[in-house]
This record gives C-alpha cells, structure tokens and sequence, in this order.
C-alpha cells in the first residue's frame, strides 16, 4: 500500500491511501504485446531477408543478408524467451509451444533455401522454399498472430476493469 498526499486547488491538504500491486515482472495481464510485436517484426524482416537471398545474385550481398539473418534468429530467440517469461494461461503456452516446435523445422527448411540462393538457383530455391519452409513459416505466423489477438483482448479486457474502477 502507498500513501500520496495531493494539494488541491482550494490549499486543502487531502490524504490518499490506495493499494497498488508490487508488480515483480514488466507486466501485468496481456501486457506482453510489446515483446510479441518485436518477435513478430523480426520474424517477418527473417522471412524477407530469405526472399533476398532467393533474389540476390552478389556473393557479398547474400553473406551480408546471412549475416542479418543470424542476428535476426537472435532476436527471435529473445523476444520468444521473453514472451514465455510473461506467459499467463495454458491457452498462450500451448501457442508458444506450437511456434517453438514449428520455429526450428522453419530454419532447417530455410537453410536449404539458402544453400541454393547462394548457388544463385533462383527457381529451385523459390520452389524449395514454397513445399517446404513456407508451411511452417505460415504456421508459426498463424500461431503468432492468435497469440497477439488474445493478449490484446486481455489488454483490452484488463483496460476496461481499469476504467470501472476509475468511475
């Protein structure tokens, strides 16, 4: 509990006691939304950087854009091991699960995806990429953009308990 003291205008001194939470972790019910949108963001610049290497025919453009890929695989693992840490129901992990389960059959996928991109076999590539790293790509962002859809509700529902108790 915490005690404010506020002046009002009138210089009448008023004492305010409330209870606040001590809140331990960064958030509070579908608070992760910050870290779900980072997680979502690199995992689509990954999926654009494997269209580059598809596309890009320099071999010092496709060692770049590899490079960025393992950074980009980096942040994902971060940003996913953060939105576990703030997970709140089973719904969420099953989710987290399915995307953590789908996330490294996408990477063996991708790399052979790559492997031809940087043998410049543009179609093989583009064809290996749509049987075999899509779906799971596709997957993963199924699983992602449900997992956001919820915690926005809980915001929303968490905003709206806020609301009723600021009336």
């Amino acid at each position: 509990e915490q005690n404010h003291t506020c002046n009002h205008t009138a210089g009448i001194n008023a004492h305010i006691s409330y209870a606040w939470p001590t809140v331990r972790n960064k958030h509070l019910n579908g608070f992760i939304q910050g870290d779900l949108g980072e997680y979502s963001t690199y995992l689509n610049k990954g999926a654009a950087e494997v269209r580059d290497i598809i596309l890009l025919t320099d071999e010092e453009s496709i060692a770049k854009t590899k490079a960025d890929i393992a950074e980009v695989d980096k942040k994902v693992d971060y940003y996913l091991s953060e939105v576990e840490a703030k997970l709140e129901n089973d719904e969420e992990e099953a989710l987290l699960a399915d995307i953590k389960s789908e996330y490294p059959l996408y990477q063996d996928a991708r790399e052979e995806v790559i492997a031809l991109g940087e043998q410049n076999k543009m179609d093989e590539a583009l064809a290996l990429f749509l049987e075999t790293a899509n779906p799971h790509l596709e997957k993963i962002i199924e699983d992602t953009d449900e997992l956001i859809a919820m915690n926005i509700e809980m915001g929303d529902k968490m905003a709206h308990r806020m609301d009723l108790f600021s009336e």
